[in-house]
């Protein structure tokens, strides 16, 4: 990345779709104005938490990279409204998804998901946070129910 890369703040859409890096650059969680990041085809296996800064970030696009589960940075970006990590090896969607309740897009396409299946994801968040609801109703009834963190299904309810 260019080294005058930090002293653009008020950047709003990046593409750094199709690159060779195999890590996000740290320069690039400078650009807290950000409101569009595609970081689709770039072999990254995992996000540093500094991404965590970018609080504007309306769009993600993970797409065609390594990842094999969601990175818990994207947890605090609040103002998400369209998640993209198609064709990733990812095989559980976790419940802390729920806590983006911002958002009307999310595409997960081409993964090996299991848990909730394609059938809900492509839904929405509505049907992702009724699934998850089902998970914790069943485990207050002691009924067998996979590992669910309770505290984010809570607070996005």
């Amino acid at each position: 990345m260019p080294e005058s890369f930090p002293r653009l703040r008020n950047l709003n859409i990046l593409d750094l779709s199709e690159n060779q890096f195999r890590e996000v650059p740290l320069p690039l969680c400078d650009a807290v104005s950000l409101k569009y990041l595609d970081l689709s085809n770039c072999h990254i296996s995992h996000l540093p938490p500094e991404l965590g800064r970018l609080r504007n970030v309306r769009s993600l696009i993970l797409d065609c990279n390594t990842f094999d589960t969601l990175p818990d940075t994207i947890y605090g970006l609040k103002e998400l409204m369209e998640l993209r990590f198609a064709e990733n090896g990812v095989t559980a969607l976790p419940p802390e998804i729920v806590r983006l309740g911002k958002i009307t897009v999310i595409d997960a396409s081409k993964n090996p998901m299991d848990d909730p299946g394609h059938s809900i994801i492509s839904g929405g968040m509505g049907p992702i946070k009724e699934y998850f609801q089902r998970k914790l109703f069943s485990s207050k009834q002691g009924m067998p129910a996979f590992h669910v963190d309770v505290r984010a299904i809570r607070a996005a309810i």
